[in-house]
């Protein structure tokens, strides 16, 4: 079977993060997707830090690879040995993830000439709520999944609540 370019450049990726993570050094990427909108907009920049799973809370933004993707999402329950994402913007969570699908967790992002450090106290309790309200709407999702215009519904009150509290965290 033949690597193609992508998966190359992926690998070659992957190495020089976890050798920058050996020496305590953060990881710059660029977000390329809409599945943590509004928090994350494509062309932001976030950097990243490898981390042990096991210190892991639900909220925290961690880049995963799942099936030869990579997602930047967030934590919304700890399982160990599995740990359950979900993009802020996605109705469904993502399959469960196990410690060697995570990457690392995401400690700041960059946009246009602001930066947020989300390891301030202000960022963690606001990573911690959207944790829980994106898995309160998972939890509705699983409930309601048949009545699929009740669950699009309450998806768009869980989307509009977490635009709301990012809203209010991006201006402190």
């Amino acid at each position: 079977m033949q690597t193609s370019t992508s998966d190359r450049y992926s690998a070659v990726a992957l190495d020089l993060m976890r050798r920058s993570g050996q020496r305590g050094a953060a990881t710059r990427l660029t977000v390329t997707g809409t599945s943590m909108l509004p928090l994350l907009r494509p062309g932001d920049a976030v950097w990243l830090m490898p981390i042990e799973p096991a210190t892991l809370r639900p909220g925290d933004l961690l880049l995963i690879r799942q099936q030869g993707v990579w997602l930047t999402h967030r934590l919304i329950a700890v399982r160990p040995p599995r740990w359950q994402t979900k993009g802020d913007n996605n109705r469904l969570a993502d399959p469960l993830v196990t410690a060697a699908e995570i990457e690392g967790r995401i400690i700041a992002l960059e946009r246009d000439d602001r930066s947020i450090d989300l390891r301030r106290r202000c960022w963690r309790v606001t990573s911690r709520l959207l944790g829980q309200v994106s898995r309160l709407e998972q939890r509705r999702q699983q409930m309601i999944h048949r009545e699929s215009r009740l669950a699009f519904v309450a998806g768009a009150f869980f989307r509009l609540l977490i635009r709301a509290i990012v809203g209010v965290a991006v201006r402190f």
